[in-house]
């Protein structure tokens, strides 16, 4: 299986990484422990998301079903965690915490993903009013 890794694009520093795609709901669960591990290995290199920002969309999947694994996206989303705290696994917590309480929620055009919000049952729920785009707001001559 490829692995990620930094490389240089038009002189700035970047990280190439496998193609993931999202964890099918059928397996979250199965994978809430390899998860858990991602997230302790990032803690102890001193990185955690910022708060509340972990979502099921910011960790991808990638297998064929012999050699399957998780990893991070959306990095610019960590803060860093001085050295004294990377022992506290108290932000792991939070954050597995949160998935676990969303595993169902946040679906394939859920709310978390910019499209419709949808309930447990998968029911649409309403949707907030935007504002509309600009140009229809533009005043009426």
């Amino acid at each position: 299986m490829q692995t990620g890794r930094a490389i240089m694009l038009r002189g700035l520093p970047s990280l190439l990484v496998p193609y993931g795609t999202r964890i099918p709901m059928n397996k979250r669960a199965a994978c809430l422990g390899a998860i858990e591990e991602q997230l302790k290995r990032f803690l102890k290199a001193g990185y955690v998301y910022k708060e509340s920002d972990l979502r099921w969309r910011h960790i991808l999947f990638l297998g064929d079903g012999n050699d399957e694994k998780v990893f991070l996206a959306d990095l610019g989303s960590l803060q860093t965690v001085p050295p004294s705290d990377r022992s506290d696994n108290s932000k792991v917590e939070e954050q597995m915490n949160y998935l676990k309480t969303h595993m169902v929620m946040e679906v394939d055009g859920g709310e978390d993903d910019g499209g419709d919000a949808k309930t447990e049952s998968g029911k649409k729920r309403p949707q907030q009013p935007t504002g509309g785009s600009p140009a229809s707001k533009k005043a009426k001559v």
